[in-house]
C-alpha cells in the first residue's frame, strides 16, 4: 500500500518539473506540504525495518545497501527539498541585512560589526549552502539540488531568482570575511 502511494508522489513531483528540469520554490513547498504525512509515515516504516541489536542491547538500523527502494528515493527527495526550503526562510533576513549593508558599506567600524553579527550564518551555513547548491559552476544558472547521492546522483534545479537575496548576501559576506578579512581574528 505504501509503495503505490510513494510511486504516485514521485510521479506527482516529476510532473511539477518543467522540460528543462527546473522547478519553482512554490511548487516544491506545495509538494512538501501535500506529502508531509506520507513522509512521516514512510520515515517511521523505513526506520522500523532492518533493525539489529548490538551487544550492549541498543538497537540500530542497518540500511539495505544492495538495493534502493522507492521509499528510500522518496525520503531522500523529501529531505533534500525540505533543507532547501528551510534555508529559503532566511530570504527576508538577507533582504534586511543587504539594506543595512548598503547604509554602512563605507564605514569600516560598522562593516566589522555587521560582519561579526552575521559571522555564524555567513561563514558556516551560507558556506554549506554554497557548496551544496551552487559550487557546480563558476556562474551557476540554477540552484542544483542533489538527491539520491548514494546510488546515482540525480539533480533538481531551482530558479536562482528564488534565492536572489541569499546569493547577494553570500557574495557580500564572502568579500568582507574571506577577501577583505574585516574580522582577521576569526580567521586565525
Amino acid at each position: 500500500m505504501i509503495t503505490m502511494n510513494i510511486e504516485d508522489s514521485l510521479l506527482d513531483f516529476k510532473n511539477l518539473i518543467n522540460s528543462s528540469q527546473v522547478i519553482s520554490l512554490p511548487k516544491i513547498e506545495w509538494w512538501l506540504l501535500k506529502y508531509s504525512d506520507k513522509y512521516k509515515t514512510t520515515y517511521d516504516f523505513v526506520q522500523s525495518q532492518h533493525r539489529t541489536q548490538q551487544e550492549d542491547g541498543t538497537q540500530i538500523r542497518l540500511p539495505p545497501f544492495w538495493e534502493q527502494s522507492k521509499k528510500d528515493i522518496f525520503l531522500e527527495l523529501y529531505t533534500s527539498l525540505e533543507k532547501v526550503t528551510e534555508f529559503h526562510r532566511n530570504e527576508d533576513y538577507f533582504t534586511t541585512e543587504i539594506k543595512d549593508y548598503q547604509k554602512i558599506k563605507h564605514s569600516p567600524v560598522a562593516l566589522k560589526k555587521w560582519t561579526a553579527k552575521n559571522e555564524n550564518l555567513g561563514a558556516q551555513e551560507c558556506l554549506d549552502f554554497y557548496i551544496n547548491y551552487l559550487e557546480y559552476s563558476d556562474k551557476p544558472q540554477y540552484l542544483q539540488v542533489c538527491f539520491n547521492p548514494l546510488f546515482s546522483k540525480e539533480y533538481i534545479y531551482i530558479d536562482l531568482l528564488d534565492f536572489k537575496n541569499t546569493i547577494e548576501f553570500i557574495e557580500i559576506f564572502d568579500d568582507l570575511y574571506w577577501v577583505k578579512k574585516v574580522l582577521p581574528e576569526s580567521l586565525e
